[in-house]
Parts: C-alpha cells; structure tokens; sequence
C-alpha cells in the first residue's frame, strides 16, 4: 500500500464511525483513538506482550469493548519453526519459545483468561475472577487425561516412534485398518486397554 493511501485509510479510520480495519498490527502502532469496540486476531501473536499491547488498543474509553483470537495447531507449528529456523542465538531462542508457551497457555486456559494473564505479568495479588471473559461465561468441560496420555506415549513407543497421528489413533482404537494389521498391531494389549479412553478424545493427544 502507498503512503497516500495509508494516510487515507488510518484517517477514515480515525475521524469516521463504524469502520472495520484489516490489516497487520503495524496499521495500528501510534494511532490513538479511544473508542475501539473490538481487536480480532485471525493470527497468534507472538508473545503475551505483543496480545497485551495488540487488545489494549480496544475500550480506552472506559466502554466495553472484545478481544477475540483464532489459532490452531498449524499457526503454532508456524510461529515454532520461524523462531527455530532463525539465526538468533540459543539464550534468544529460549525465551521466544517461553514467551510462545506461555501464550498457547492463555489460548487454552481452562480457568479465567483475565487471571492468567495478569499472573504472567506478575500481577497475581490482585487476580480475580474477571466475569467477563469466555471462560467465564462458558466454563469448558474438564477430564483427567493421565491415564489415556500415557496410553497414547506407550503407542508411540511400541510402534517404533515413526507413525504418523492416524495411524496411532486406528491402534488406540482397535480400528483393524490395513495399515494396522500390516505391521502386526492388532494382536497388542493396547487395542484393549486403550480402545474406550481414545474413543471420544484420542486425537486431542496428538495435537488435532
């Protein structure tokens, strides 16, 4: 986009009433208007700073105001390999990847989103129960996973450690598949043992 039309747009979007803005984060770096009713990401940032600053940007003006974000494991798989494929230094590929952690920790945080992040910035003495938030409003269901996980670790030991996702799900699910029965898997006591816990949440293990 040109300077002129740049300056137009962010103009539009600063003087005029209901306007919708897509564009990278950039867009809205120094601009300073209060009355933002909403921040939608249709990308992860990179960091809890970076979704701080990015939200903060909505409901200056004391007014209500939404903060929504869509990730899945393919932006995590990205945003992983351009902080692995990069040329910085060990020590700053740590903290990248600590950062990145803790911001899929927000993403599927099971208790309020506003406590987990103000715990991230230290803030934990005045951490309450927002009421505002999804979680709040709609608590997610729970289970203990404990047992399927290590059932579905053991799947990925027993078979060699060289299948991909589908093919460890059709053994934690007795799914007698050609591919399974070929390598022998049909007579293991993992077919038994595991088929009633990986029916209904077997994928959620191997990151779909």
């Amino acid at each position: 986009m040109c300077t002129q039309a740049r300056k137009e747009h962010q103009e539009k979007f600063l003087y005029e009433e209901g306007i919708v803005v897509v564009a990278t984060t950039a867009f809205g770096l120094g601009i300073d208007k209060p009355d933002v009713r909403f921040v939608a990401h249709l990308d992860p940032p990179k960091s809890m700073e970076n979704y701080y600053q990015e939200t903060g940007r909505a409901g200056r003006d004391g007014k209500t105001a939404n903060a929504w974000m869509a990730y899945g494991p393919g932006d995590v798989v990205q945003l992983w390999r351009l902080i692995e494929r990069s040329e910085a230094q060990p020590r700053f590929k740590h903290i990248a990847f600590a950062k990145l952690d803790a911001l899929l920790a927000l993403c599927e945080a099971t208790t309020c989103r506003r406590v987990r992040l103000l715990d991230y910035f230290g803030e934990t003495m005045i951490a309450v129960a927002c009421g505002n938030c999804d979680i709040c409003h709609h608590p997610p269901g729970v289970w203990d996973g404990t047992i399927a996980a290590q059932k579905a670790l053991s799947c990925v030991y027993r078979t060699g450690q060289r299948f991909d996702p589908e093919y460890l799900i059709d053994v934690l699910r007795s799914n007698h598949s050609e591919s399974v029965s070929k390598w022998g898997m049909t007579k293991s006591a993992l077919l038994v043992s595991a088929k009633s816990l990986m029916k209904e949440h077997g994928m959620q293990f191997f990151g779909n």
